[in-house]
């Protein structure tokens, strides 16, 4: 869909893909501004489902996860970017803050923007996390050493552990 607001405009592109039998959602948005094309983002889940099962999201409704590998990821990349007909000379973000806690599946996500990045040199990254682990800001911030990352956003869910527990039930047990 397109959204307007005064000189700035957002195209994006919805792509639902089936692999394993499991579909998985990514996105295309190419914003402007005064018509002239200023960002490009591809946005990949890294699950069907999610662990997390946050009560305010849909994707915790999915009962049997199934996790992406870093090379199904590659894959959705490349099958977007030939889409969408960008080429090794463009640059674009890839956001990994679709369905998925990046945290519980940092392996993946690094190893799919290591790959990405040797194939597309001006791609540059954004992890997402509700902050389950830790050490997932440590292994992003290593991957800044070879990768262009952008940011790590971190989702403060609360500050309150009872209240925590109702947002996300299986706070607990992660």
């Amino acid at each position: 869909g397109v959204r307007l607001v005064g000189s700035e405009m957002c195209i994006r592109d919805r792509y639902v893909f089936t692999v394993g039998g499991r579909r998985f959602e990514a996105s295309h948005f190419r914003h402007f501004l005064a018509e002239q094309s200023i960002k490009r983002v591809i946005e990949l889940s890294i699950s069907s489902g999610c662990e997390v099962r946050c009560n305010h999201c849909a994707s915790g409704a999915i009962r049997r996860v199934h996790v992406l590998s870093n090379k199904e990821l590659v894959d959705l990349v490349r099958w977007i970017a030939k889409d969408q007909m960008i080429d090794l000379r463009d640059r674009f973000l890839v956001t990994f803050s679709g369905i998925g806690e990046g945290s519980l599946h940092s392996h993946v996500t690094i190893e799919a923007a290591k790959e990405i990045y040797k194939e597309y040199t001006n791609a540059y990254f954004v992890f997402t996390t509700v902050g389950i682990r830790p050490d997932f800001v440590a292994a992003i911030s290593a991957l800044a050493e070879y990768c262009p990352v952008h940011c790590l956003q971190v989702t403060y869910l609360h500050h309150d552990n009872d209240r925590l527990k109702t947002i996300m039930p299986l706070a607990d047990a992660l």
